[in-house]
């Protein structure tokens, strides 16, 4: 009787153990897609940001390069600390 007592208990204390397993990796794949959307929003942000400053330097260039040609090649932007 004893020992069927003992087997119980350990199959509950293995059950919560297991319960609060699973609920604690369900947690942290929830973090993870939450950094992963956030992560995802900012390259979003970032790649339209680099599409912008690309249409700055294309325009810039091309008003330089009809006052002098060679200069339009050596143009240098540095925009948010980013050399472009």
């Amino acid at each position: 009787k004893e020992l069927k007592q003992l087997e119980r208990q350990m199959s509950v204390g293995i059950e919560r153990i297991r319960s609060k397993k699973r609920r604690i990796i369900a947690e942290h794949i929830n973090l993870l897609k939450r950094k992963y959307k956030g992560l995802q929003e900012e390259h979003s942000r970032l790649q339209k940001r680099l599409n912008q400053l690309k249409d700055v330097v294309v325009t810039n260039s091309s008003r330089n390069s009809d006052a002098n040609p060679a200069s339009a090649l050596e143009i240098e932007f540095q925009v948010d600390g980013l050399l472009i």
